[in-house]
């Protein structure tokens, strides 16, 4: 058997062996590496927990607040049909009160123009009618009322047409100017014939005739010349008013002065002595010309605001 460099028989065992080898690899302690590792393992989970708890927390204070822009803070209130005009509850240290609506009154201004004294009432949220007799004295609803149409002296009847309630009173034409009050609504103008006569009788309206004095802002002569204290129905600034005079002046210085407050449109009521109340309050009331002893004629009548 001869040797050929290394290679060795089947049945042969070759033991190799050398320093170089031995130095060239050199085992690691299997303990010391395995240490390093789970260490770096464990500080990771670590890390990962702590990043996914921080990311949850903070996703649910995002949603947070989402949801309290969304549905901001509502304080509850009881349903409309159980306030009544007045409601005042505490209610989780809220005090909850509804708007009441303002009652009906009168509101006064008085002004002087051109020498002319005059007071001015407007009634705010009142109904107005007419009224024949004097037992509306009695009547504590009426906040103001004062008389419309005249009366004649001779037979106690109303000069021109009236009508009340839809009932017709008396009928003529002898005075130019008209009010109407259909609907709760009062119309004033200056016709010989107008529609309103036969809308009041068949809408259970009101009708009554006077004097004219101011018509699309002028003047409208009347033939009596001489002094006395005026009243007037007129509307100013849009509102259906009552101008009373607290001096004695001609139709045409009544007239003048209403025009130049800004009057539109204005009949007479009657005047001088006549009987006017005026309730601006329970306890202002303001009468005119009251004569307890006076005996009015049976159709005395009124426009009146309740």
């Amino acid at each position: 058997m001869s040797n050929k460099g290394h290679d060795i028989d089947d049945d042969e065992i070759r033991i190799i062996s050398s320093q170089s080898a031995r130095q060239a690899y050199k085992p690691v302690n299997a303990a010391r590496k395995r240490k390093p590792l789970w260490s770096v393992i464990g500080m990771a989970c670590v890390v990962i927990v702590a990043v996914a708890i921080f990311f949850l927390i903070k996703g649910c204070g995002v949603s947070q607040q989402v949801e309290e822009a969304e549905y901001p803070s509502v304080v509850e209130s009881p349903p409309a049909e159980l306030l009544t005009d007045t409601v005042a509850s505490q209610r989780e240290n809220e005090v909850v009160t509804e708007a009441i609506q303002p009652k009906g009154h009168i509101e006064m201004c008085d002004t002087t123009i051109a020498g002319a004294r005059l007071t001015v009432y407007t009634p705010v949220g009142a109904t107005p009618e007419l009224a024949i007799g004097i037992d509306l004295l009695a009547d504590t609803t009426v906040l103001m009322a004062f008389q419309a149409a005249d009366v004649r002296a001779d037979n106690g009847q109303i000069v021109s047409a009236f009508v009340e309630h839809g009932r017709l009173i008396s009928t003529g034409q002898s005075k130019a100017g008209f009010c109407a009050i259909i609907d709760g609504k009062i119309t004033l103008g200056v016709a010989d014939v107008t529609q309103y006569f036969e809308q009041a009788l068949n809408s259970g309206g009101y009708f009554f005739r006077q004097y004219p004095l101011v018509v699309g802002n002028q003047v409208v002569e009347n033939k009596p010349k001489g002094r006395s204290l005026r009243k007037a129905l007129a509307e100013l600034n849009g509102r259906v008013v009552i101008v009373v005079s607290r001096n004695e002046l001609t139709f045409g210085e009544f007239s003048n002065a209403m025009v130049d407050m800004g009057v539109t449109t204005a009949i007479y009521l009657v005047g001088s002595r006549s009987y006017g109340i005026v309730r601006l309050s329970d306890d202002d009331v303001v009468e005119y010309n009251l004569n307890a002893g006076k005996k009015y004629p049976e159709y005395t009548n009124f426009i009146v605001w309740k």
